[in-house]
């Protein structure tokens, strides 16, 4: 489902509630392939917002998995174990423009909300800035337009943060894919343009390939059918070995450590 309505404006959260380690819960996740946020309870600053208790405190979450589906109005609309597919294929058809937050623009806005609905935001960018700039504060579309224009910097602003934060910490795999995002969504403007040339004057360093091809091979250890737990850790540390110095074996062995 998550695969299914990511581009429709779904937004799917896991909260670890068992009390595991860090460590334990990302090997877990690398093993089982999940992708969506993952964050864990005891690390985490998920509140109630009535109470500012944490998250799970005053709910019945005894019984495992507890899910709860918050629709487009930003209440809880469901909660339960498992079946809120329907519920979510329900909710997901009233979305209109995916992640602007508003089902409704002025008309002549249409165009480039529905851009930004699809992920064209270089174009909602484009179009919204040229309307921006013909149009007087007080009219109502320069609202609409102003909220357009906002969304999208605050996606290229977010997009471009996780890039820094990665190629930082040397995950550059994660960091050309946050651009290379940037450049496709963000495509006929200048934010893409400078996106795309960060990324390929970024895929050219030999240091950042030497760490693609250690990451690859991280990756295919945690292909389907790799074998136990205990098997899989070997595999790991025989791998941080080999790769030492690099940020994919501190991964291996982080990783490895969670297999315990």
């Amino acid at each position: 489902m998550w695969d299914e309505g990511r581009d429709q404006g779904l937004h799917f959260f896991h909260v670890e509630a068992q009390h595991h380690s860090e460590r334990k819960v990302a090997a877990f996740l690398r093993r089982h392939g999940v992708t969506f946020p993952n964050p864990i309870l005891d690390e985490s600053d998920f509140l109630l917002l009535d109470t500012g208790a944490p998250f799970g405190w005053g709910y019945d979450c005894r019984k495992l998995p507890k899910t709860y589906v918050i629709g487009v109005e930003g209440r809880v609309i469901w909660e339960g174990g498992f079946g809120y597919d329907e519920v979510l294929k329900k909710e997901l058809a009233k979305v209109r423009y995916p992640g602007l937050f508003q089902q409704e623009v002025a008309r002549g806005l249409a165009p480039a909300a529905k851009a930004f609905g699809a992920g064209k935001l270089g174009k909602a960018l484009a179009e919204a800035e040229r309307t921006q700039a013909s149009l007087r504060d007080g009219e109502g579309a320069a609202a609409d337009a102003q909220l357009i224009v906002r969304r999208a910097q605050e996606v290229e602003r977010h997009l471009r943060a996780e890039a820094g934060a990665a190629r930082q910490e040397r995950r550059y795999a994660a960091a050309l894919a946050r651009l290379e995002e940037i450049s496709a969504r963000f495509a006929g403007h200048s934010l893409g343009e400078a996106a795309a040339a960060e990324l390929k004057e970024l895929a050219r360093d030999a240091g950042v390939k030497r760490e693609l091809q250690a990451s690859r091979e991280l990756d295919e250890l945690f292909a389907p059918g790799a074998g136990d737990a205990a098997k899989l850790a070997e595999q790991l540390l025989a791998f941080a070995r080999r790769n030492d110095g690099l940020h994919a074996a501190e991964e291996a062995l982080f990783l490895a450590a969670g297999l315990e």
